[in-house]
Protein backbone atom coordinates (compact mmCIF):
# COMPACT_ATOMS: atom_id res chain seq x y z
CA UNK A 1 0.00 0.00 0.00
CA UNK A 2 1.40 3.36 -0.73
CA UNK A 3 2.24 5.82 1.88
CA UNK A 4 0.46 8.69 0.23
CA UNK A 5 -2.56 6.92 0.22
CA UNK A 6 -2.62 6.99 4.48
CA UNK A 7 -1.73 10.50 4.44
CA UNK A 8 -2.31 12.13 7.79
CA UNK A 9 -2.39 15.82 8.92
CA UNK A 10 0.73 17.60 8.30
CA UNK A 11 1.90 19.72 11.21
CA UNK A 12 1.03 23.65 10.67
CA UNK A 13 3.89 25.54 10.95
CA UNK A 14 3.67 29.72 9.94
CA UNK A 15 7.44 29.48 10.07
CA UNK A 16 8.28 26.62 8.38
CA UNK A 17 9.61 28.28 5.61
CA UNK A 18 12.42 29.69 6.99
CA UNK A 19 13.18 27.93 10.10
CA UNK A 20 15.86 24.50 9.22
CA UNK A 21 15.11 22.55 11.99
CA UNK A 22 12.67 20.09 10.95
CA UNK A 23 13.55 18.92 7.52
CA UNK A 24 11.00 16.87 7.14
CA UNK A 25 7.72 19.01 8.34
CA UNK A 26 6.44 19.49 5.26
CA UNK A 27 5.62 15.44 5.19
CA UNK A 28 2.69 13.59 6.66
CA UNK A 29 4.01 10.94 9.93
CA UNK A 30 3.79 8.26 7.80
CA UNK A 31 6.11 9.43 4.70
CA UNK A 32 8.86 10.45 7.80
CA UNK A 33 8.76 7.27 8.79
CA UNK A 34 9.58 5.92 5.49
CA UNK A 35 12.23 8.37 4.61
CA UNK A 36 13.95 7.50 7.97
CA UNK A 37 13.72 3.73 7.97
CA UNK A 38 15.26 4.54 3.98
CA UNK A 39 18.03 6.11 5.20
CA UNK A 40 19.29 4.04 8.24
CA UNK A 41 18.74 1.10 5.92
CA UNK A 42 21.56 2.98 3.85
CA UNK A 43 23.59 3.39 6.04
CA UNK A 44 23.06 -0.28 7.42
CA UNK A 45 23.54 -1.87 3.53
CA UNK A 46 27.33 0.24 3.27
CA UNK A 47 28.27 -1.15 6.55
CA UNK A 48 26.86 -4.28 7.54
CA UNK A 49 26.44 -5.78 3.47
CA UNK A 50 23.62 -8.09 2.88
CA UNK A 51 22.83 -8.18 6.75
CA UNK A 52 22.04 -4.45 6.15
CA UNK A 53 19.62 -5.14 3.32
CA UNK A 54 17.72 -8.17 5.24
CA UNK A 55 17.36 -6.82 9.16
CA UNK A 56 13.82 -6.21 10.00
CA UNK A 57 13.08 -2.49 11.02
CA UNK A 58 10.59 -1.90 13.70
CA UNK A 59 9.33 1.17 13.96
CA UNK A 60 7.80 3.11 17.30
CA UNK A 61 6.21 6.46 17.11
CA UNK A 62 3.84 8.15 18.96
CA UNK A 63 2.66 10.16 15.92
CA UNK A 64 1.80 13.01 17.82
CA UNK A 65 2.88 15.75 15.43
CA UNK A 66 3.50 18.57 17.40
CA UNK A 67 4.43 19.21 21.34
CA UNK A 68 6.82 16.46 22.05
CA UNK A 69 10.20 18.63 23.17
CA UNK A 70 10.90 19.19 26.70
CA UNK A 71 14.13 21.33 26.40
CA UNK A 72 15.37 23.99 23.97
CA UNK A 73 18.99 25.91 23.94
CA UNK A 74 19.62 29.71 23.13
CA UNK A 75 21.70 32.15 22.06
CA UNK A 76 22.90 34.91 24.21
CA UNK A 77 24.50 37.82 21.95
CA UNK A 78 27.08 40.47 23.08
CA UNK A 79 24.16 42.71 24.15
CA UNK A 80 22.61 40.10 26.48
CA UNK A 81 19.73 39.77 24.34
CA UNK A 82 18.54 35.89 24.15
CA UNK A 83 18.09 34.81 20.92
CA UNK A 84 17.40 31.44 18.85
CA UNK A 85 20.51 29.69 17.69
CA UNK A 86 18.40 29.14 14.04
CA UNK A 87 16.91 32.71 12.87
CA UNK A 88 13.64 31.03 11.61
CA UNK A 89 12.45 29.63 15.06
CA UNK A 90 10.42 31.76 17.38
CA UNK A 91 8.62 31.33 20.95
CA UNK A 92 5.70 29.52 19.40
CA UNK A 93 7.29 26.75 17.90
CA UNK A 94 4.60 24.00 17.51
CA UNK A 95 6.87 21.11 18.21
CA UNK A 96 7.92 22.43 22.09
CA UNK A 97 5.54 21.12 24.52
CA UNK A 98 2.92 23.27 25.91
CA UNK A 99 4.90 23.26 28.91
CA UNK A 100 8.28 24.46 27.36
CA UNK A 101 6.43 26.95 24.56
CA UNK A 102 4.54 28.54 27.63
CA UNK A 103 8.02 28.65 29.73
CA UNK A 104 9.80 30.10 27.07
CA UNK A 105 7.19 32.59 26.32
CA UNK A 106 7.51 33.81 30.08
CA UNK A 107 11.26 33.89 30.51
CA UNK A 108 11.92 35.80 27.68
CA UNK A 109 9.42 38.47 28.97
CA UNK A 110 10.82 38.54 31.99
CA UNK A 111 14.14 38.40 31.12
CA UNK A 112 14.11 41.29 28.46
CA UNK A 113 14.24 44.13 31.07
CA UNK A 114 17.77 42.36 32.65
CA UNK A 115 19.29 41.54 29.44
CA UNK A 116 22.77 43.86 30.30
CA UNK A 117 23.34 41.16 33.05
CA UNK A 118 23.23 38.34 30.72
CA UNK A 119 26.45 39.15 28.67
CA UNK A 120 28.61 37.73 30.84
CA UNK A 121 26.97 34.05 29.60
CA UNK A 122 27.14 32.50 25.85
CA UNK A 123 24.21 30.06 25.79
CA UNK A 124 21.41 28.38 28.00
CA UNK A 125 19.09 25.59 28.20
CA UNK A 126 15.35 25.74 29.18
CA UNK A 127 13.48 22.82 30.41
CA UNK A 128 10.27 22.24 30.54
CA UNK A 129 8.65 22.09 33.97
CA UNK A 130 8.99 18.58 36.00
CA UNK A 131 6.83 17.08 38.15
CA UNK A 132 7.07 19.17 40.99
CA UNK A 133 5.83 22.38 38.48
CA UNK A 134 9.72 23.76 38.24
CA UNK A 135 11.09 24.89 35.35
CA UNK A 136 15.17 24.62 34.43
CA UNK A 137 17.29 27.00 33.34
CA UNK A 138 21.44 26.16 33.01
CA UNK A 139 23.14 29.03 31.93
CA UNK A 140 26.84 28.81 30.43
CA UNK A 141 29.78 31.23 30.67
CA UNK A 142 31.07 33.04 27.79
CA UNK A 143 34.91 31.68 26.78
CA UNK A 144 36.25 34.90 27.90
CA UNK A 145 34.27 34.77 31.13
CA UNK A 146 37.31 34.64 33.32
CA UNK A 147 37.54 38.83 33.16
CA UNK A 148 34.21 38.99 34.92
CA UNK A 149 34.40 38.56 39.06
CA UNK A 150 33.15 36.23 41.42
CA UNK A 151 31.17 39.03 42.57
CA UNK A 152 29.43 39.75 39.52
CA UNK A 153 28.69 36.40 38.39
CA UNK A 154 26.58 35.67 42.00
CA UNK A 155 24.86 39.72 41.03
CA UNK A 156 23.96 38.36 37.57
CA UNK A 157 22.44 35.18 39.10
CA UNK A 158 20.90 36.32 42.25
CA UNK A 159 19.28 38.87 39.38
CA UNK A 160 17.94 36.49 37.30
CA UNK A 161 16.95 34.18 40.07
CA UNK A 162 14.53 36.91 41.61
CA UNK A 163 12.89 37.76 38.31
CA UNK A 164 12.37 34.15 37.43
CA UNK A 165 10.81 33.42 40.86
CA UNK A 166 11.33 30.70 43.43
CA UNK A 167 10.02 28.33 41.68
CA UNK A 168 12.37 28.19 39.24
CA UNK A 169 15.43 26.59 39.36
CA UNK A 170 18.37 28.00 37.67
CA UNK A 171 22.33 26.63 37.51
CA UNK A 172 25.71 27.36 35.99
CA UNK A 173 28.44 24.87 35.54
CA UNK A 174 30.56 24.34 38.49
CA UNK A 175 27.99 25.57 41.30
CA UNK A 176 25.98 22.84 43.31
CA UNK A 177 23.85 21.18 40.77
CA UNK A 178 20.28 21.58 41.01
CA UNK A 179 17.73 18.53 39.92
CA UNK A 180 14.39 18.36 38.28
CA UNK A 181 12.43 15.11 39.26
CA UNK A 182 11.31 14.09 35.60
CA UNK A 183 9.01 11.47 34.83
CA UNK A 184 10.38 8.05 33.56
CA UNK A 185 7.70 5.51 32.75
CA UNK A 186 4.16 5.27 34.40
CA UNK A 187 5.67 4.36 37.88
CA UNK A 188 9.06 5.72 38.64
CA UNK A 189 10.53 9.10 37.93
CA UNK A 190 14.08 10.22 38.38
CA UNK A 191 16.44 13.18 39.17
CA UNK A 192 18.24 14.62 36.10
CA UNK A 193 20.66 17.58 36.76
CA UNK A 194 20.07 20.64 34.58
CA UNK A 195 23.46 20.47 33.05
CA UNK A 196 23.18 16.59 32.14
CA UNK A 197 21.69 14.62 29.20
CA UNK A 198 17.54 14.25 29.23
CA UNK A 199 15.72 12.98 26.48
CA UNK A 200 13.95 15.34 24.76
CA UNK A 201 10.85 13.52 23.94
CA UNK A 202 9.15 11.78 27.18
CA UNK A 203 6.43 9.71 25.49
CA UNK A 204 8.99 8.08 22.87
CA UNK A 205 11.75 7.35 25.81
CA UNK A 206 9.09 5.68 27.87
CA UNK A 207 8.31 3.16 24.57
CA UNK A 208 12.28 2.92 24.18
CA UNK A 209 12.36 1.78 27.85
CA UNK A 210 9.90 -0.44 27.76
CA UNK A 211 11.38 -2.11 24.40
CA UNK A 212 14.58 -2.71 26.65
CA UNK A 213 12.86 -3.64 29.39
CA UNK A 214 10.88 -6.39 27.93
CA UNK A 215 13.84 -7.21 25.97
CA UNK A 216 15.73 -8.35 28.96
CA UNK A 217 12.57 -10.04 30.45
CA UNK A 218 12.36 -12.09 27.09
CA UNK A 219 15.93 -13.36 27.54
CA UNK A 220 15.91 -13.71 31.05
CA UNK A 221 18.77 -11.10 32.20
CA UNK A 222 19.52 -11.31 35.85
CA UNK A 223 22.47 -9.02 35.78
CA UNK A 224 23.15 -6.04 33.77
CA UNK A 225 26.42 -3.39 33.44
CA UNK A 226 24.53 -0.08 32.37
CA UNK A 227 27.29 1.68 30.32
CA UNK A 228 27.59 6.18 29.95
CA UNK A 229 24.02 5.16 32.55
CA UNK A 230 23.79 9.04 33.50
CA UNK A 231 21.07 9.98 35.53
CA UNK A 232 19.37 5.91 35.28
CA UNK A 233 17.54 6.35 32.52
CA UNK A 234 18.19 2.70 31.31
CA UNK A 235 19.22 1.52 34.86
CA UNK A 236 15.89 2.39 37.12
CA UNK A 237 13.26 0.66 35.06
CA UNK A 238 15.99 -2.56 34.35
CA UNK A 239 16.28 -2.44 38.38
CA UNK A 240 12.64 -1.88 39.33
CA UNK A 241 12.27 -5.05 36.50
CA UNK A 242 13.90 -7.34 39.02
CA UNK A 243 17.56 -7.41 37.65
CA UNK A 244 20.84 -6.57 39.32
CA UNK A 245 22.75 -4.17 38.15
CA UNK A 246 26.00 -1.49 38.17
CA UNK A 247 25.65 1.98 36.25
CA UNK A 248 28.93 3.39 35.14
CA UNK A 249 29.11 6.94 34.34
CA UNK A 250 31.66 9.99 34.25
CA UNK A 251 29.48 12.43 35.58
CA UNK A 252 29.29 12.89 39.05
CA UNK A 253 26.29 14.90 39.17
CA UNK A 254 24.50 12.44 36.75
CA UNK A 255 25.56 9.64 39.67
CA UNK A 256 24.16 11.09 42.32
CA UNK A 257 21.03 12.07 40.76
CA UNK A 258 21.01 8.39 39.96
CA UNK A 259 21.73 7.20 43.38
CA UNK A 260 18.84 9.95 44.85
CA UNK A 261 16.50 8.28 42.92
CA UNK A 262 17.04 4.40 43.09
CA UNK A 263 16.95 5.11 47.04
CA UNK A 264 13.94 7.36 47.40
CA UNK A 265 11.94 4.35 45.25
CA UNK A 266 13.53 1.50 46.74
CA UNK A 267 16.08 0.21 43.75
CA UNK A 268 19.34 -1.46 44.84
CA UNK A 269 21.62 -0.94 42.26
CA UNK A 270 25.45 0.24 42.31
CA UNK A 271 26.60 3.28 40.54
CA UNK A 272 30.09 3.67 39.56
CA UNK A 273 31.83 7.17 38.45
CA UNK A 274 33.94 6.32 36.19
CA UNK A 275 35.22 6.25 32.80
CA UNK A 276 33.73 2.95 30.77
CA UNK A 277 37.11 2.34 29.25
CA UNK A 278 38.83 2.45 32.83
CA UNK A 279 35.64 0.27 34.22
CA UNK A 280 35.65 -2.59 31.63
CA UNK A 281 39.56 -3.02 31.82
CA UNK A 282 39.63 -3.38 35.55
CA UNK A 283 36.81 -5.74 35.31
CA UNK A 284 38.60 -7.63 32.72
CA UNK A 285 41.84 -7.88 34.57
CA UNK A 286 39.67 -9.01 37.81
CA UNK A 287 38.45 -11.94 35.82
CA UNK A 288 34.70 -10.52 35.55
CA UNK A 289 31.62 -11.00 33.25
CA UNK A 290 28.83 -9.00 32.25
CA UNK A 291 25.62 -10.97 31.45
CA UNK A 292 24.12 -7.89 29.78
CA UNK A 293 25.80 -5.00 28.30
CA UNK A 294 23.25 -1.99 28.09
CA UNK A 295 25.43 0.77 26.03
CA UNK A 296 24.71 4.43 25.36
CA UNK A 297 27.58 6.08 24.26
CA UNK A 298 28.70 9.87 22.99
CA UNK A 299 27.21 10.35 19.35
CA UNK A 300 31.14 9.31 18.18
CA UNK A 301 30.28 6.35 19.53
CA UNK A 302 31.98 3.33 21.36
CA UNK A 303 35.51 4.23 20.31
CA UNK A 304 38.86 2.43 21.98
CA UNK A 305 36.17 1.16 24.77
CA UNK A 306 34.85 -1.15 22.13
CA UNK A 307 37.77 -3.65 22.27
CA UNK A 308 37.77 -3.89 26.05
CA UNK A 309 33.89 -4.33 26.52
CA UNK A 310 34.15 -7.40 24.40
CA UNK A 311 36.41 -9.00 26.74
CA UNK A 312 33.73 -8.84 29.26
CA UNK A 313 32.02 -11.54 26.93
CA UNK A 314 28.48 -10.70 27.83
CA UNK A 315 25.82 -13.00 27.07
CA UNK A 316 24.32 -9.86 25.29
CA UNK A 317 24.37 -6.12 24.69
CA UNK A 318 21.87 -3.94 24.17
CA UNK A 319 23.23 -1.17 21.93
CA UNK A 320 21.47 3.10 21.79
CA UNK A 321 22.15 5.50 19.60
CA UNK A 322 21.09 8.50 17.51
CA UNK A 323 23.74 9.10 15.71
CA UNK A 324 23.27 6.13 12.62
CA UNK A 325 26.66 6.48 11.38
CA UNK A 326 28.38 5.63 14.34
CA UNK A 327 26.10 3.35 15.37
CA UNK A 328 26.88 1.08 12.29
CA UNK A 329 30.51 1.44 12.79
CA UNK A 330 30.10 0.44 16.23
CA UNK A 331 28.30 -2.66 14.83
CA UNK A 332 30.16 -3.47 12.25
CA UNK A 333 33.26 -3.79 14.78
CA UNK A 334 31.13 -5.85 16.76
CA UNK A 335 30.42 -8.28 14.02
CA UNK A 336 34.34 -8.49 13.60
CA UNK A 337 34.11 -9.92 16.99
CA UNK A 338 31.42 -12.56 16.28
CA UNK A 339 28.50 -10.60 18.05
CA UNK A 340 25.50 -11.36 15.49
CA UNK A 341 22.45 -8.72 15.15
CA UNK A 342 19.04 -10.33 16.66
CA UNK A 343 16.65 -7.09 16.40
CA UNK A 344 16.93 -3.68 15.32
CA UNK A 345 14.05 -0.91 16.10
CA UNK A 346 13.72 2.87 15.38
CA UNK A 347 12.08 5.19 17.85
CA UNK A 348 10.61 8.43 16.34
CA UNK A 349 12.60 10.53 18.93
CA UNK A 350 12.83 13.45 16.91
CA UNK A 351 9.69 13.85 14.73
CA UNK A 352 10.44 16.20 11.90
CA UNK A 353 14.12 15.30 11.57
CA UNK A 354 16.26 13.70 9.66
CA UNK A 355 17.32 12.01 12.83
CA UNK A 356 15.83 8.82 15.28
CA UNK A 357 17.01 6.71 17.75
CA UNK A 358 17.97 3.41 17.61
CA UNK A 359 17.83 0.09 19.76
CA UNK A 360 19.75 -3.12 18.86
CA UNK A 361 20.14 -6.20 20.56
CA UNK A 362 23.26 -8.19 19.75
CA UNK A 363 24.32 -12.06 21.25
CA UNK A 364 27.57 -13.85 20.33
Amino acid sequence: MLLSTLAQPKLDCARAALCTACPQIHLSSLEQEKKKRDEVRKFLVAGLGELGEQLPLTFHSTRAQAGYRDRIRLRIDARGKVIFFNPGKDAHCPVLSPGLRSTLQEFLRLVAPIERHLTIFSHLELRAPDLDGRPGLFLTRRANSFVTSAAEENLSLELIASVLGDNFLVGLAGRKPLFQRCALTSELYYYVPLGSFRQVNERVNQALLASLVQGALTRGVREVADLYCGSGNFLLPLLAAGLQGVGVEIQPDALIAGRRSAGEQGLTGEWRCEAVFDWSRRQVSEGKQTELLVLDPPRAGLKEALQELVRLDPSWIALCSCHVPSLVKDLACLQQKGFKVQSLELFDMFEHTNSVEILVWLAP
